[in-house]
């Protein structure tokens, strides 16, 4: 029977650790945790688990600290989790199944980052990531911060991967968790550590990026990702899809709409089959006021779909956000009752979807209706 080793890294997470680890319990036949200087409950609630507590003193390295945990696993499996995440509860016996297949090195699993006041399952980003791996074949974590799994030169070129269907729920994004644990000013020491070290890796002006966008510093955001993106072609590697997102993203302005639209055709062609770059592409459109055009382009939206699980996408952006869209455009467009179907079908698709509920009341009103159309 294959063993797992489930390996995590915490400090201070009494209010999240005992949902973690009441959902893996079943699954992996041994807990490391390796603790950085919790003050709270956090180790004693890992103890009533059977947990192996690993204490080190925080070096500034989440990499150094996750590999620390790995040296001390038994398993032939790793799992590794966060704290503020969740197995989802039907998956246990998809994970041990697994655990007996010989020939695999690495596994995926499904994502689901929640965003917003609380957990709501249409305000997600969902993505494939690798969870689980051989203990026996190399890999280690990489990067002071926003580390990541090193696949070894032994395998790189053709590591062995299967997808599980299997979830994994995150709620660290979640606002309450973000203004909680005020992590901008920790981040940026590390990142800029990180960025004075020469031919450093092109994610670290990502990571800084990502981190002014979520303050609010747009200005910052933008040069950052830019530099970040012309880092990956300097190295004759292409930008990967996370750093068109997070571009466009943030040029999602009237003001930035006809600045954009001269570039996205490029990442959308760069990254074939990501539905967001689509999607934002059409919200660009209709802040352009070409109503017409961003139809068609919400339409390939809904033709592409959401299943491409190597991009970080937005629950909907294949679905029922761009059946609102296509509202709006109709609205532009001056045909308020195309405008009413469409805020109608994203509300079969996501009831509780507000904005639409919205707009297709304010609709009706317009048109004298009082049943939906």
């Amino acid at each position: 029977m294959g063993k797992v080793s489930l390996c995590m890294i915490v400090k201070d997470e009494e209010r999240h650790i005992r949902r973690c680890l009441e959902s893996v319990k079943n699954v992996v036949d041994e807990m490391i945790i390796v603790d950085t200087g919790s003050t709270d409950q956090t180790i004693e609630i890992c103890q009533t688990y059977g947990a192996t507590i690993l204490r080190q003193l925080w070096r500034g390295s989440f990499a150094d600290a996750r590999n620390y945990g790995l040296e001390a696993a038994s398993g032939d499996w790793i799992l590794f989790l966060d704290a503020d995440e969740e197995l989802h509860g039907t998956d246990a016996h998809l994970i041990r199944t697994a655990a007996e297949v010989q020939d695999v090195d690495l596994m995926s699993v499904q994502v689901v980052n929640y965003t917003g006041k609380a957990p709501d399952p249409d305000e997600v980003y969902v993505v494939d990531q690798y969870r689980i791996f051989r203990r026996d074949r190399g890999f280690r974590f990489r990067n002071r911060i926003h580390e990541i799994l090193y696949i070894p030169d032994t395998i790189h070129s053709s590591p062995v991967v299967v997808k599980l269907a299997v979830t994994i729920y995150h709620y660290g994004y979640l606002d309450s968790e973000t203004e909680l644990k005020d992590k901008f000013k920790r981040n940026m020491q590390l990142l800029r550590r990180e960025l004075a070290v020469p031919k450093h890796d092109p994610w670290v002006e990502y990571h800084m990026a990502s981190e002014y966008y979520r303050i609010g510093n747009i200005e910052s955001a933008i040069y950052y990702v830019n530099k970040s993106i012309l880092e990956f072609l300097r190295i004759r590697k292409h930008p990967p899809s996370l750093l068109y997102k997070l571009k466009y993203e943030m040029m999602l302005t009237p003001d930035r709409a006809k600045e954009a639209l001269l570039t996205i055709d490029y990442a959308i062609m760069m990254h074939k089959g990501y539905v967001d770059l689509l999607y934002y592409k059409g919200i660009l459109l209709h802040m352009d006021g070409r109503f017409q055009e961003a139809l068609r382009v919400f339409d390939a939206c809904l033709d592409m779909g959401e299943g491409d699980g190597r991009h970080l996408t937005l629950k909907g952006t294949g679905s029922y956000r761009a059946w609102y869209y296509k509202g709006k455009c109709y609205e532009g467009l001056e045909q308020p009752e195309d405008a009413g179907k469409c805020y109608a079908h994203a509300l079969t698709l996501a009831p509780q979807y507000r904005e639409a509920a919205a707009d297709l009341h304010r609709v009706l009103r317009s048109i004298n209706l009082d049943t939906p159309v």
